[in-house]
């Protein structure tokens, strides 16, 4: 899903071509359908700005939240998964991210039948990482975004301006 690529325009954070794709993973069984020919081009909703990314994360929110599944991997990248998760905690952690390489966590909507698509660790997934640490709240999860912004766009992993 492309949505879910990384929140900078660095080369490293940049996908291949759909052509690419298809050339190197086409006798897997990989499913293109939702790899448009201009994902990768960091224009439009893929601009490395904040606000974009934010509305790409809320569009997956909104997708998987629709989908029949319970259970659902994704695999994507730190930066994005702050902004796709609003878990702002350990951002400064690691370069660009508060995850480590092939972290996983486990999230569910807050409000299962509603249209808030806000997500929420599950205790065992928390406390699997953190023990008994109490969670930030709301307020300080935005006070923490809106700091790891700057830091981001200052180091080039997200700009600010549209």
């Amino acid at each position: 899903m492309p949505e879910l690529q990384e929140t900078s325009n660095l080369p490293c954070d940049t996908g291949s071509s759909r052509e690419v794709l298809e050339r190197e993973f086409g006798d897997k069984p990989v499913d293109f359908s939702l790899v448009h020919d201009d994902w990768n081009s960091n224009q439009g909703k893929f601009l490395p700005h904040a606000v974009a990314v934010e509305k790409r994360a809320e569009e997956v929110r909104q997708w998987l939240k629709a989908r029949p599944e319970k259970e659902i991997v994704i695999v994507t990248h730190g930066g994005f998964l702050h902004y796709f998760t609003g878990d702002w905690s350990d951002s400064a952690r690691f370069e660009g991210t508060g995850w480590s390489n092939t972290e996983f966590r486990s999230y569910q909507f807050s409000d299962e039948t509603g249209d808030d698509t806000s997500l929420v660790e599950t205790k065992a997934s928390r406390d699997g990482r953190r023990g008994t640490e109490k969670p930030l709240s709301k307020t300080e999860q935005m006070e923490l975004r809106e700091t790891t912004n700057k830091s981001w766009e200052n180091n080039g992993y997200v700009q600010s301006k549209v």
